[in-house]
């Protein structure tokens, strides 16, 4: 009996691994679509990429502030929309993790450096605000380099973004934070920014896809620059 009992109790942990597999290593898109179509909850996967942050981040450290409570709780009003019949945008209930140079209202922006360590802006980026508008659900600031002037993800506040595929290797930067929280599962959708490769080259060191905007399109109004 008792190994009946240790049975069942790993088969349940092997399908809620399963389960939790299908939110954190799921495209955005699959995501979003799954949300909007109530197959899965915008609680369930807040709260996925929420555990996923908390147990591996101490390993890479790619995400210096964790949004938990507000982000939950945006999750409960976004499933109560969707009850309702209210559709938010296409990003509807979808978590995002965001560079921490991008002014988020109430929310701390550093941008790795020591005087912004307590920066708590009054407004929004202007990026910021057009995802939010499309109902996405900020859950977390990720790591970058000073000011977002270095090719790696390190500064004297948070310290160094290591990459998930081998820690004693760089992330590679301005966006390292970015591109290693995604490539460990603990985002589906991340937006840095890119100068002279600070997109690029992080996605190529962690093993994903990253894009850069022709210059111009995306507004840098509201990105933390001093």
């Amino acid at each position: 009996m008792k190994h009946l009992l240790a049975l069942t109790f790993l088969l349940l942990q092997l399908n809620f691994a399963m389960a939790q597999n299908e939110i954190l290593f799921n495209s955005a898109l699959n995501l979003a679509n799954d949300i909007q179509s109530g197959k899965i909850t915008s609680r369930q996967v807040v709260s996925a990429f929420i555990a996923q942050i908390e147990k591996e981040n101490s390993s890479y450290n790619a995400v210096v502030l964790l949004n938990k409570e507000a982000a939950l709780k945006r999750a409960e009003e976004a499933d109560a929309a969707l009850a309702a019949g209210e559709m938010w945008g296409k990003l509807h209930g979808l978590p995002i993790t965001l560079k921490d140079n991008f002014k988020t209202k109430n929310i701390i922006t550093t941008a790795g450096y020591p005087l912004l360590r307590n920066s708590v802006p009054d407004m929004d980026a202007e990026v910021v605000k057009l995802l939010l508008a499309e109902g996405a659900i900020i859950i977390g600031k990720t790591n970058l380099s000073v000011l977002a002037m270095d090719m790696q993800a390190d500064n004297p506040v948070f310290g160094k973004t290591n990459n998930p595929w081998d820690t004693t290797r760089t992330s590679g930067g301005s966006s390292g934070g970015c591109a290693a929280a995604l490539s460990s599962g603990m985002t589906p959708l991340t937006f840095g920014n890119d100068l002279a490769g600070s997109i690029r080259l992080p996605s190529a060191y962690c093993g994903v896809f990253g894009f850069k905007p022709s210059f111009g399109t995306v507004s840098l109004k509201g990105i933390q620059t001093d």
